[in-house]
């Protein structure tokens, strides 16, 4: 049986920019999200680390009243030695991703966190307007 890549069929994708603690740059990511499996891939769109695509470690879910919290980690991103925590809330309606990525201290001396948010599937074609936005000025006429 082939290990599952975080990318079933029932895994949830967000995508965005993200940077990384120890890394000035600003990435394209694709983070897959599978809430069944308890599974958690992310892909760069250019190498990082010597690799585009990473699995989350010692992955922990739990579904809130209103969104999942995901805990994971990863080592060797973006640099040997380098170990990441990855925290995340996702809105039920999966239309966004919150998330802040810390650097455990370790040998790198690499130390701080980064925040940042991901469009889920619940927003394609969505765009940033809201309900107010797509009203037309005709639908206040007497």
């Amino acid at each position: 049986m082939a290990e599952s890549d975080g990318r079933g069929p029932d895994a949830k994708q967000f995508s965005g920019k993200l940077s990384l603690p120890g890394d000035k740059d600003t990435h394209r990511v694709s983070v897959a999200v599978d809430t069944e499996r308890e599974e958690v891939s992310i892909h760069f769109d250019s190498p990082l680390g010597g690799s585009s695509d990473w699995k989350g470690l010692d992955v922990q879910m739990a579904r809130r009243l209103k969104l999942h919290e995901v805990v994971f980690m990863t080592s060797g991103l973006p640099q040997a030695g380098l170990e990441l925590t990855w925290k995340m809330n996702i809105t039920l309606d999966d239309e966004t991703l919150v998330g802040v990525v810390i650097a455990r201290p370790g040998e790198t001396g690499i130390k701080g966190e980064n925040g940042y948010i991901l469009e889920g599937p619940g927003r394609a074609g969505k765009g940033r307007d809201n309900y107010l936005t797509r009203l037309s000025s005709e639908s206040y006429r007497p």
